[in-house]
């Protein structure tokens, strides 16, 4: 089985190294390498020259975005499979011979694996597959930084669509969830991920992005589905826009007097967990722990804050929401467990009561 690993870089000096380091120190021998560069101006393409060797194709040129180059890519790749590597990330040692044993036992078209999430050059968490391609799911989290697919499924679904310039990997999933392909979750750790501080505004527009493409391919069917979760998931992204171009002229004592001066405990420990003990830690706030439904997670550490079993927990503490997708859910199940209103708020809440209250502004989609 031959892999063909496709990272796609613009001035990525200060991470690319470990990246491509991770690609040719793997034991597997059967790779070809392929790096398609933006044009990139900070000292990259001297990095990739360094190992021209262990690359089978670069190219340095101009190219219309995120999803052109990972094009060119894929169509120079001459792998049995593809994998879509960023430049900022780095594969686990030998993982490509463990990939390669999964699609040799379970006959998949696709292996998708575990993610481990790093922030600030800290671990913060794994994020496991949730790739059911038997279900509808409005936002597909194949994770394509820990995705392998084999050649064939490009050859019957395309490649992206350049028309969408933030999200074009959320539409190709939903050709493959159409399709009706074979994925394998994996539980492994593939891939080493850097959280990186995307813009308020990029998030915002990515989920106009996922707005459309989920009415292009999920209406009429699920048209209520669609509306439902996109309209509120537009007007958290619409204030967290507004709220990070707000954030320098916000007086923090409005944060700190909404979160209260209590330890707090967070609850969730994705994306938005690691950036609420951020934005925590920057107003000088104590972080008591995690907390999770996740089993897995139970009694693990994210950078030295265990994650601790809901049902376990003392109904005095206060606790800080801080996972969007079932912030309703959540707030159900504290109710079910006895804890007061006074005793959680949620950080998106938070965020958006302080651009309020600083700016007199409104949030609201149409």
């Amino acid at each position: 089985m031959k892999f063909s690993i496709v990272t796609v870089c613009l001035n990525s000096a200060d991470t690319i190294r470990q990246t491509i380091e991770s690609v040719v120190h793997q034991q597997n021998e059967n790779i070809e390498y392929i790096i398609i560069d933006g044009g990139s101006t900070d000292g990259t393409v001297d990095i990739i020259k360094e190992y021209g060797d262990e690359i089978s194709f670069w190219v340095s040129e101009k190219d219309n975005g995120l999803y052109d180059a990972m094009n060119k890519g894929i169509v120079k790749a001459s792998g049995d499979v593809i994998s879509l590597l960023n430049s900022d990330d780095w594969y686990e040692p030998n993982i490509l011979e463990r990939v390669k044993e999964y699609f040799e036992t379970y006959k998949v078209d696709m292996v998708c694996g575990s993610i481990r999430n790093i922030l600030d050059n800290e671990e913060f968490g794994i994020t496991a597959p949730r790739y059911d391609l038997g279900e509808l799911h409005l936002r597909v989290q194949c994770m394509p930084p820990a995705l392998f697919c084999r050649k064939s499924v490009y050859d019957q679904i395309g490649l992206f669509n350049t028309e969408f310039k933030i999200t074009s990997d959320f539409e190709w999933e939903m050709k493959v969830w159409q399709t009706g392909l074979s994925c394998y979750n994996a539980a492994d750790i593939f891939t080493n991920f850097r959280l990186s501080g995307t813009s308020g505004q990029r998030k915002y527009l990515a989920m106009l992005e996922n707005y459309e493409i989920a009415k292009r391919y999920l209406t009429p069917k699920y048209q209520k589905e669609v509306d439902t979760f996109y309209s509120e998931r537009l007007e958290s992204c619409f204030y967290e826009q507004s709220f990070e171009e707000q954030l320098k002229n916000i007086d923090k004592n409005v944060l700190l007097n909404i979160f209260g001066d209590e330890e707090l405990y967070i609850w969730g420990t994705g994306i938005q967990g690691a950036l609420c003990l951020h934005t925590m830690e920057q107003l000088e706030l104590k972080c008591a722990g995690f907390v999770d439904n996740d089993k897995r997670k139970w009694n693990s550490k994210i950078k030295n804050y265990l994650i601790y079993e809901p049902v376990k927990l003392d109904k005095s503490i206060k606790i800080c929401i801080a996972a969007r997708e079932y912030n309703t859910q959540i707030k159900e199940q504290l109710v079910d467990l006895g804890y007061l209103p006074d005793r959680y708020v949620e950080f998106s809440e938070v965020m958006k009561q302080a651009v309020m209250k600083e700016t007199g502004i409104r949030y609201m989609v149409d």
